[in-house]
């Protein structure tokens, strides 16, 4: 059950690397974040009809407050981050810095805040799901077209702050979905960001004014962003299951997923030994399984 909702959420994300990648390109990266998280926060509303009703209770509801407001500030740093280094960056190299550092990230801070310490059969696997994705971005990266006005070294540190800050976002997150309830985690979130954005848009309009997107636009950028209602209640309800640290590893193979829809969408072609790649993320995905399976 666990290592299924983390491959549904693996599968979601990547789809929406795609499509909200492609919308990044085009449009100012802050409008595009926020749109995101208020489609999301208003399409992810029933969730809080499978929360459990103890979990809305105010009791229950304050003490988790400061690291729901943690994991909503971070993620928007973090969706800034990989939107900007998707514009400097091809995706597939993009997306496999920053989820690569992402699951390292996330196990220093878990060891660090002693949220428990995964078996060493598990971190062999998510190391080698880590590998699995770096090496199929450096392949992939090699047949993408570069950006005309790309800056690749500011890429680069994009992707490495996206890494810090989904890794600061993750973590509190999990202690959400753990000592409240993983759905109302799941919108919380979502909303949550949609809401720092329109903060940030507020106080930047208010210094500079800049012209508002279209409705029409953040229609569109929120229907490319819908498959992350899937991504999002799936890991947020494997986090109550196992390890923040495994679930962290296992999201860095959204990479995978990115690739094939990239193909699939925008007809990208992989060649023979990008395959094998995936091949071998897949089979470490399975291990990673099967680990679980005999350590439970």
């Amino acid at each position: 059950m666990y290592l299924t909702l983390l491959l549904f959420s693996v599968t979601a994300y990547g789809l929406n690397n795609v499509l909200v990648g492609h919308m990044a390109r085009q449009y100012d990266l802050l409008w595009v974040v926020t749109a995101r998280g208020i489609f999301l926060g208003m399409i992810m509303l029933p969730l809080l009809l499978l929360a459990d009703a103890e979990a809305l209770r105010l009791e229950v509801l304050l003490p988790v407050l400061p690291f729901l407001a943690l994991a909503c500030v971070a993620a928007l740093g973090a969706n800034l981050c990989q939107t900007y280094a998707v514009r400097h960056l091809p995706m597939a190299i993009a997306v496999a810095i920053g989820q690569a550092l992402a699951a390292l990230v996330t196990l220093i801070l878990e060891l660090t805040l002693g949220l428990g310490m995964p078996h060493i059969l598990e971190l062999l696997c998510v190391s080698g799901v880590v590998a699995g994705v770096v090496v199929l971005g450096w392949m992939s990266s090699r047949d993408q077209p570069r950006v005309v006005t790309a800056r690749p070294l500011w890429g680069v540190l994009a992707a490495v702050g996206f890494a810090i800050c989904m890794a600061s976002a993750l973590v509190p997150l999990g202690v959400v979905s753990r000592s409240a309830d993983p759905f109302l985690a799941a919108w919380a979130w979502e909303a949550g960001i949609g809401l720092c954005g329109l903060l940030a848009l507020s106080l930047r309009q208010f210094r500079r004014h800049q012209p508002l997107m279209p409705a029409r636009i953040m229609l569109k950028v929120g229907l490319c962003a819908s498959p992350t209602m899937i991504g999002t209640g799936a890991y947020t309800y494997a986090t109550t299951l196992g390890s923040i640290t495994v679930a962290g590893g296992v999201l860095s193979a959204m990479m995978v997923a990115t690739a094939i829809f990239a193909r699939l969408i925008f007809r990208e072609l992989l060649r023979p030994s990008q395959w094998m790649a995936i091949a071998a993320t897949c089979l470490c995905l399975v291990a990673l399984g099967l680990v679980q399976r005999w350590l439970s």
